[in-house]
């Protein structure tokens, strides 16, 4: 009997498309990235920049009552000249929103095991703040430096972590009761705000959606400064290229993440091995390739040395169907030797975001 079975690659477009995600591009020559962090990580414009200022005075106000009324430095602990702020201040406006628990990764009594189960990180190196957090299922990296909202898949996000870690930032792990975005139609976004539809992302950045555009054309003629009749104009992103430490990150992520993949397989069974079974993998390519797999091994197994062979790294979810008629297969733990046949040829398929095992 004829069959498929297919390895579908969760994608941004297949989530709902009422899905939006919260990001803010920091202006030049502003010192706003603490506020942006902490909008991004609630995903929505909680803050600005007076909220933060005004949290800086109360802390600077509490140190000093703690010393005695004594000021050290004329200058504020909480917050720089030129508009950086403390890790306090960001917890103390954390915790004017709900019940937020800050700590340090690196804290010896904190152990994090699996991060993709937390919901958002804040990371901080010299004078710039950004946050990775979780919105419908998905991470994100969403400094406010970059070109746009970047995606990490579960599989990457240790990896990521670790690269962002490498490259001198501070990550603290945020826990507490989180919100999903939501736009109100009475929100009035200003110029460096907006909220993106997660169809409308491309595969790290996103790009303006089209009645973001027709917005655009709309509000051409209040380009000055000035405030505009009716709604702001929307301020798309600029196109960028990626930049080179986000990109060596991926790059890391993607290598570490196939590494840890392949380490985890089994050897290839002895030629003549009478548990073992012969299969042909037909790539993309026109090139067969001749490879053998444990009877005892999970159909899962096959899936893997594919996706080792193909540098396939994106987060995936594992299908199995008959072709005729259509229907699932129990499951990938079955075992290869019941499942398939010996000297099978499978042809690999790469469609879209969908990778195909076909029986033919």
């Amino acid at each position: 009997v004829h069959g498929i079975v297919q390895m579908k690659v969760v994608s941004i477009s297949s989530i709902d498309e009422k899905a939006i995600l919260y990001w803010e591009k920091q202006e030049k020559d502003v010192m706003t990235c603490g506020m942006h962090c902490l909008n991004a990580l609630l995903q929505g414009p909680v803050f600005n920049e007076i909220d933060l200022a005004q949290f800086a005075l109360e802390m600077d106000k509490k140190e000093r009552a703690l010393l005695g009324g004594r000021q050290l430095s004329i200058n504020s602990a909480n917050v720089s000249e030129s508009g950086d702020y403390s890790i306090q201040v960001l917890t103390e406006a954390l915790q004017k929103k709900g019940k937020f628990l800050i700590e340090n990764v690196e804290k010896d009594s904190l152990k994090i095991t699996d991060p993709s189960k937390e919901t958002g990180f804040i990371c901080n190196f010299s004078n710039h703040w950004f946050a990775i957090r979780k919105v419908f299922g998905t991470w994100f990296d969403l400094n406010s430096l970059a070109p746009g909202p970047y995606k990490i898949s579960d599989f990457h996000l240790s990896a990521y972590l670790d690269g962002v870690t490498k490259k001198g930032f501070t990550i603290f792990v945020v826990r507490g009761k989180f919100s999903e975005p939501k736009k109100s139609t009475d929100t009035v976004l200003g110029p460096h705000q907006r909220y993106i539809r997660f169809k409308d992302l491309g595969e790290h950045g996103e790009e303006p959606a089209p009645e973001d555009k027709k917005e655009e054309e709309k509000f051409k003629a209040f380009g000055g400064k000035g405030i505009s009749m009716g709604k702001p104009a929307p301020s798309p992103v600029v196109p960028e290229a990626v930049p080179s430490d986000i990109k060596e990150m991926i790059e890391m992520s993607k290598i570490e993440y196939l590494s840890n993949l392949s380490s985890t397989m089994e050897k290839e069974p002895a030629a003549g091995n009478a548990n073992a079974i012969t299969v042909t993998l037909r790539f993309p390519d026109g090139k067969d390739m001749k490879r053998r797999f444990f009877k005892s091994q999970r159909i899962e197994a096959i899936f893997f040395f594919c996706q080792v062979h193909l540098s396939v790294t994106e987060n995936i979810k594992l299908i199995c169907t008959s072709e005729f008629p259509r229907k699932p297969y129990p499951d990938l733990k079955k075992f290869i030797g019941e499942a398939i046949k010996p000297d099978s040829v499978l042809r690999v398929d790469i469609e879209g975001q969908t990778l195909s095992l076909i029986h033919i």
